[in-house]
C-alpha cells in the first residue's frame, strides 16, 4: 500500500494531466463543428471534469472547526466574485446589466461554487445518512440524472452541474476511506489503454449528430435539451450512459497516471492557479487573434499558438508568489501589500 506522501504525489500527476486537458479543451472548444475538434472534445469531456470532481471529494473532510470551514468557504467565494468581475467587463462597459450577473457563474467558474455547495452538503449532512455509502451514491446517481433530464437550460447558481457530478464527488469522498486508488493502480496498463483507445476509436467512426449529442449529455449540464429532442427518457438514457462512461475512463486515466514524471507532478500542486488564469489568457487572446484577424484561414495553428501561449504562460506565472496571492485578494491583501513593499 502506497504512503500518503506517494499518494498525494501521484494526485499531483493525475492533476497536472487534467489541467492540461483542461486548457486543451477550452482552447479548441470554439469550433467544435470540426470534426476532429469534437472527437477530441467528446473525449476529453467524458472524463475530465468528473475525475477532477472526483479528486476535490477526495481531499475533503468534514471541519470540527466551524470557523475553519467557513474560512474555506468564504475564500472559495472570494475568488469567484473576485474573477467573475473580468468576464463582466464587457457587459459592464456596453451597460448590458442583467440579474445574471449576481446567479451565474462565468465561463469555468461554474465549478468554484459547486465545490461550495458540495462541502457544504458534506459538512451539514448527518454523520448517520453520510456513512451509508452504497444509499448515497444511489441516491445522488438518481438526483443527477433526473434534475438535469427533466429541468430546463439553465446555469443559475450552478445548480444541474452541481448534482450532475455529485456522485463523482461522494466517490471522490467515500475512496479516501478504501483502498480503492491502490486497486485501480494494480490493473495492467495495457488493459486501461486499450479501453480508452477503443472508446476514442468509436467516438471517431460516430456521425457528427451522434458525437453532439454525447457532447451534450457529457457537458454534465443541460445547455441544449433539443439536441436530444425534448425527450426526457432519451435524456436519462443519455446520462446514465455518460455516468457509466465517465466513470469507466476515469478508472483508465487513473491507472495511467502512475506514470507521470516526478518533474510534471511538481505542477499539480497548483492547479487552482492554472484553472483561475486560463480562461482569463484565453479570452484575451482569442480576442486579440480576432481583432488582427490573423490565422483565420489556419484554425490549426492558432489552437497550437494559443495552447502554447497559454501553457507557457502559466508555468510563468507559477514561479511568482504575487500571481498565487490574488486568487484570494481580500484575504491575502496584507501579504500582497507587503510583497508589492518589498519588490519596491
Amino acid at each position: 500500500m502506497t504512503t500518503t506522501k506517494e499518494r498525494n504525489t501521484f494526485f499531483d500527476g493525475l492533476k497536472f494531466v487534467l489541467i492540461v486537458l483542461v486548457v486543451l479543451g477550452h482552447v479548441i472548444a470554439e469550433r467544435r463543428y470540426n470534426t476532429a475538434n469534437l472527437i477530441l472534445i467528446t473525449f476529453i469531456w467524458f472524463f475530465h471534469m468528473p475525475l477532477f470532481v472526483f479528486i476535490s471529494g477526495y481531499f475533503t473532510r468534514k471541519k470540527k472547526d466551524t470557523k475553519a470551514f467557513r474560512t474555506s468557504i468564504f475564500r472559495l467565494l472570494e475568488t469567484l466574485i473576485c474573477f467573475q468581475i473580468p468576464y463582466l467587463l464587457p457587459e459592464i462597459i456596453t451597460k448590458h446589466y442583467s440579474i445574471s450577473w449576481l446567479t451565474v457563474p462565468r465561463y469555468l467558474l461554474w465549478y468554484l461554487l459547486s465545490l461550495i455547495w458540495w462541502r457544504i452538503f458534506i459538512q451539514y449532512i448527518p454523520d448517520k445518512l453520510l456513512n451509508k455509502k452504497i444509499l448515497m451514491l444511489c441516491l445522488s446517481i438518481a438526483a443527477s440524472i433526473l434534475i438535469v433530464s427533466i429541468t430546463v437550460p439553465g446555469r443559475v447558481l450552478s445548480y444541474q452541474r452541481t448534482f450532475a457530478l455529485l456522485p463523482f464527488f461522494l466517490l471522490g469522498y467515500y475512496a479516501k476511506q478504501t483502498d480503492i486508488i491502490n486497486k485501480i493502480m494494480k490493473l495492467t496498463p495495457i488493459l486501461t489503454s486499450c479501453i480508452l483507445i477503443a472508446i476514442c476509436a468509436v467516438i471517431c467512426f460516430m456521425p457528427n449528430e451522434i458525437n453532439n449529442t454525447l457532447l451534450t449529455a457529457a457537458h454534465f449540464a443541460n445547455d441544449n435539451i433539443e439536441l436530444l429532442s425534448g425527450n426526457i427518457g432519451l435524456n436519462m438514457l443519455m446520462r446514465v450512459f455518460c455516468l457509466v462512461i465517465a466513470a469507466v475512463m476515469s478508472v483508465c486515466v487513473i491507472n495511467l497516471c502512475q506514470f507521470v514524471p516526478a518533474k510534471l507532478r511538481n505542477y499539480g500542486q497548483n492547479t487552482m492557479l492554472f484553472y483561475i488564469y486560463h480562461g482569463l489568457m484565453l479570452y484575451f487572446i482569442r480576442y486579440t487573434i480576432a481583432r488582427l484577424n490573423v490565422f483565420q484561414s489556419f484554425p490549426f495553428i492558432s489552437y497550437l499558438l494559443m495552447f502554447v501561449i497559454i501553457m507557457i504562460l502559466l508555468f510563468v506565472i507559477d514561479r511568482y508568489r504575487i500571481f498565487h496571492l490574488l486568487i484570494n485578494p481580500i484575504s491575502n491583501f496584507r501579504e500582497i501589500t507587503a510583497l508589492i513593499r518589498r519588490k519596491n
